[in-house]
């Protein structure tokens, strides 16, 4: 589970970690959120969204998983997105921002 701290709120209930190259490789490509309702990615600054199918919004964690910067309704077919300082990246459903109200300086758990 993923908690936003500092908003007192579940962001995610069922999250998946991506760990193995192929998991990290692959992704949210070809995928949905029908099994799990985020994407985790530790050791990660940077993502693209190309080949998938749907927007995302994604949160950029730093190393006290503090939310160090956001993209809401990332498009697919996108060639990158990063932040500085970022060391996790999660990614969402599109609208899960907006309806936890998460912000950057958020810290989760």
């Amino acid at each position: 589970m993923i908690w936003n701290l500092s908003k007192r709120v579940v962001i995610a209930r069922r999250p998946v970690t991506a760990l193995g190259l192929f998991i990290r490789a692959r992704g949210m490509i070809g995928r949905d959120f029908r099994d799990f309702d985020a994407m985790v990615f530790p050791h990660c600054s940077s993502i693209h969204t190309l080949g998938m199918g749907m927007p995302l919004d994604v949160l950029f964690l730093d190393r006290e998983l503090r939310v160090c910067a956001l993209r809401q309704n990332l498009l697919p077919w996108r060639l990158i997105a990063r932040a500085g300082g970022a060391v996790t990246v999660v990614e969402l459903p599109a609208g899960t921002v907006a309806r936890t109200g998460t912000d950057t300086g958020d810290v989760l758990d």
